[in-house]
């Protein structure tokens, strides 16, 4: 069995790494983009700043064995709004080749937003690459 802790919001990732070693824990589950950093691919909204943290804040090593990346909340990839799911895909794809990057062992999706319509999300995660599924889970 092994115990890992969630963090929401991760200002400093080697805190939170240490904060899980301290805890004899295994791994920390961080977001792989910053809360607010909601992206829209649309060309409406222009961000000058990076969507998430520096590669360089944990060595190789700890982002490949002690992370495990956790996909933004506001994906709605079944969303009657046709901008809200192109956005989602976006940023789904953005998400997981930045995972791909820093070797995150696996990720963690956000739940549908209703469960009784769950066949965009689902047809939206097997669009992706074989490898980037393999370590992908949606939790409630």
């Amino acid at each position: 069995l092994r115990v890992g802790r969630i963090f929401s919001c991760a200002t400093n990732a080697q805190q939170c790494i240490d904060v899980v070693s301290r805890n004899e824990m295994y791994f920390a589950v961080l977001p792989l983009v910053h809360p607010r950093a909601r992206r829209e691919f649309s060309g409406r909204t222009e961000r000058s700043e990076p969507f998430t943290r520096s590669d360089l804040t944990l060595p190789s090593n700890i982002w490949s064995s002690n992370v495990i990346g956790s996909l933004s909340p506001w994906l709605n990839f079944d969303s009657p709004c046709h901008k809200v799911r192109m956005d989602s895909e976006q940023a789904l794809k953005q998400e997981m080749a930045w995972a791909h990057h820093i070797s995150c062992p696996a990720v963690i999706a956000p739940p549908p937003v209703d469960p009784a319509t769950t066949m965009l999300a689902a047809s939206t995660l097997r669009s992706l690459p074989p490898e980037a599924r393999a370590s992908m889970c949606t939790c409630r």
